[in-house]
């Protein structure tokens, strides 16, 4: 598993932290929930080279406003595919006030298996491999 880790993270490792991509994880939508940097989500962000736009936060899972997220202009919107109720990417591509947000402008959302991604244990390094395929689709290697 730590190599599979190393493997991973050395393929973002080198990516200034002027060039990370600036990432908006939701949790939840209703209410909106992003994943702040002391939860595990937020660990998968940092190790996949991106910057997540809620990263001062000290709540592990804060509620967030809408605003919010459109005043930090996320590169990309990362979502898992599975809730209580579905939320699919065009929802939030059609956010109302969100067709300014970089990531909707050039449809970099992102619906990430939900499963790994929402439970703490081994398989959070598949969840962490999707993060970097998606994020960083050219530099991802399998």
């Amino acid at each position: 598993m730590k190599q599979r880790v190393e493997s991973l993270t050395a393929q973002v490792r080198d990516i200034p932290a002027e060039k990370r991509r600036t990432v908006f994880y939701e949790v939840w939508d209703q209410p909106l929930m992003t994943a702040g940097p002391a939860s595990f989500i937020g660990e998968i962000l940092e190790l996949a080279g991106t910057q997540n736009v809620f990263s001062e936060v000290p709540i592990r899972y804060p509620r967030i406003s809408a605003e919010a997220v459109v005043a930090r202009n996320p590169d990309v919107i990362l979502a898992p595919s599975t809730h209580a109720s579905e939320v699919t990417r065009e929802a939030i591509l059609n956010r109302q006030g969100w067709d300014e947000v970089n990531a909707v402008r050039n449809e970099r959302v992102f619906m990430i298996d939900g499963d790994p991604v929402s439970r703490c244990g081994p398989r959070l390094i598949d969840a962490l491999e999707e993060v970097i395929q998606v994020v960083y689709p050219e530099r991802f290697v399998e």
